[in-house]
């Protein structure tokens, strides 16, 4: 059995969904790898109502009391998504991520509003966009004439007659 980070009892497997995690029955953390993670994000269906507000926080002087429950080393923090304010711990070792209680809830939460986020972005942009990528085909398609018009283009053809190379 695997020693919790923080309380240092047994983690137990508990589902969570059809994934099934090392769970602290004492305070509730849980221990988890960053590919499971990924695939709960992806297979979870976004909280109802979710607000996540996104925040910067100082990590001076956090870490180092967390020892990864594979390896024992000193697990590091990280903001999860860099400014979601939701504080995991990992381990350089193996890439396993300590969630404390509520943090796997919270993650879930962050995503879902990122997501949010993006579509009303993509609405609020797409005309823009639209605009955007017109021009630049209309661009690309001056880009393709032959510059100067007739007069360059006859030029053009007496220079290429008269190179005297096959």
């Amino acid at each position: 059995m695997l020693p919790c980070p923080r309380c240092h009892t047994d983690l137990e497997a508990a589902e969570f969904d059809e994934f099934v995690l090392e769970t602290c029955r004492r305070c509730g953390g849980r221990w988890t790898n960053p590919a499971d993670l990924k695939a709960i994000i992806d297979g979870e269906p976004p909280p109802v109502a979710a607000e996540a507000h996104r925040t910067e926080v100082d990590l001076t002087g956090v870490g180092g009391d967390a020892l990864c429950p594979r390896c024992s080393v000193p697990m590091q923090p990280f903001n999860y998504a860099g400014d979601s304010g939701v504080i995991l711990d990992k381990c350089a070792g193996c890439g396993g991520l300590w969630l404390d209680a509520g943090d796997l809830e919270r993650i879930l939460t962050v995503v879902a509003a990122s997501d949010r986020d993006l579509d009303r972005d993509a609405k609020r942009f797409s005309a823009d966009l639209h605009e955007q990528e017109v021009r630049q085909d209309l661009l690309e398609q001056q880009d393709t004439r032959p510059a100067g018009g007739p007069l360059a283009g006859s030029l053009a053809a007496r220079i290429a007659d008269s190179d005297p190379r096959p």
